[in-house]
Order: structure tokens, then C-alpha cells, then sequence
């Protein structure tokens, strides 16, 4: 048997500075086959910048996918949430589509 893991990692920039020192970021991966989401949303952890650009945020995950996926297209999405504005959070999103084969 071969094992399915989809590695993702993301840069997240401009996020809003507040006097809070951990970020108010809620980073969730979905997994979605024929329009349909079939897994998450899954909660993804953001690192510490490494930089001095506190604005500047990695997040890595990684996903076992399943060997009862059906072959076919996917679409993996990756959504961030900056909550650091209780009025109006700001939301991203960026996905990439895959096909599994048998």
C-alpha cells in the first residue's frame, strides 16, 4: 500500500498588529472532490516568525489522505482568518487542484 500525504505550507503576510503577542489567525485546510467537501475544515498551526517582520507568518500541515479516495480531481484549500479586527475579520483563501489516480 501506498501512503497519500499532501504537504502544504503557506506564507501569510500584512497581518493586523494588535497589543496581543500571539497572532489572531484561525488557518483551516478543506479537502473538496466533485464540489463536495469531503474532509475538514481541518485546523492547520501557525509558526512564530523567524524574521523580524512579525507581519510575516508560516503555516505547515500536513494531511494522510486515505486509500478509500476514489481516483479523480480534487481541490485542496487552504483558508486564513485574521481575527484581530472583531468587526470586520479579514479572510483569505487559495486552493490547488489534483487528481488522484489508481
Amino acid at each position: 500500500m501506498v501512503a497519500r500525504i499532501l504537504l502544504s505550507s503557506s506564507l501569510i503576510f500584512s497581518t493586523l498588529l494588535t497589543a496581543n503577542p500571539k497572532s489572531e489567525l484561525a488557518v483551516q485546510a478543506r479537502l473538496y472532490h466533485d464540489g463536495k467537501l469531503i474532509l475538514g475544515p481541518y485546523p492547520l498551526t501557525i509558526s512564530r516568525p523567524s524574521t523580524n517582520d512579525p507581519r510575516r507568518l508560516t503555516s505547515r500541515g500536513n494531511l494522510q489522505l486515505g486509500s478509500n479516495l476514489l481516483p479523480g480531481d480534487y481541490v485542496f484549500q487552504i483558508v486564513v482568518t485574521d481575527l484581530a479586527d472583531k468587526q470586520k475579520p479579514r479572510v483569505a483563501s487559495q486552493w490547488i487542484d489534483f487528481e488522484i489516480v489508481k
